[in-house]
């Protein structure tokens, strides 16, 4: 093989192992931004607020419920006024205080104190909530 050849294939490989590191990157880092950092640790007990009503103080599932909505990252948020679209709520029992995840297909729903909620919306974790459903 000649010389130019050789520089071609080495240029050819490294192009093609920097393609390939940066695909991985991309796949496993999360894109957008982090909505909540929960230590499961100050979770007493997490209560299931929609079909049927549940809730559990399993430390493992506290653990396992809580990394999940910590994992939650959002890309926009949209202001919505007026009644807000039907979502489940997820109210994990700090002590004296809940904190109420409510959540549908568009994202994670807050209320703010003018009457208006706030939508944390994830483009491409439409369905990231959806293991929730099934506890």
């Amino acid at each position: 093989m000649l010389r130019e050849d050789k520089k071609k294939l080495l240029s050819l490989g490294v192009v093609i192992a920097l393609l390939a590191g940066a695909l991985l990157c991309m796949n496993f880092t999360p894109a957008g931004e982090k909505l909540f950092d929960i230590d499961p640790d100050q979770v007493d007990q997490v209560v299931f607020r929609y079909g049927r009503f549940g809730a559990t103080d399993d430390q493992e599932t506290i653990e396992a419920v809580v990394d999940h909505i910590n994992g939650y990252r959002y890309n926009g948020e949209s202001t919505w006024h007026g009644d807000p679209l039907p979502t489940r709520t997820v109210s994990l029992v700090l002590g004296e205080e809940y904190l109420n995840v409510s959540f549908n297909h568009m994202g994670v729903w807050r209320e703010n104190e003018d009457g208006t909620t706030t939508v944390y919306s994830s483009y491409s974790w439409m369905d990231y909530f959806e293991p929730l459903v099934h506890y």
